[in-house]
């Protein structure tokens, strides 16, 4: 769900890497924000991420909304 999320705020980020099939860098910090944000319950957009300004955006607003799907 994070990364249909992510892909709708920018649908040319990077999520697989190389191969197709594994996660990118981008990709593993996305999976890595759901988690720990799901079981801290910290607030994902405060979550220091080393990416790009436009991709850290889109991912703390992917992981948040995956999040807030998640617990309705």
């Amino acid at each position: 769900a994070a990364w249909q999320a992510a892909w709708r705020c920018d649908p040319e980020l990077p999520l697989y890497g190389p191969d197709g099939f594994h996660p990118s860098e981008l990709g593993t910090a996305l999976a890595a924000l759901v988690v720990y944000a799901g079981l801290t319950g910290a607030d994902p957009g405060e979550l220091p991420l080393d990416a790009d300004e436009d991709a850290t955006f889109a991912l703390r607003a992917a992981a948040a909304e995956a999040l807030a799907a998640a617990r309705r």
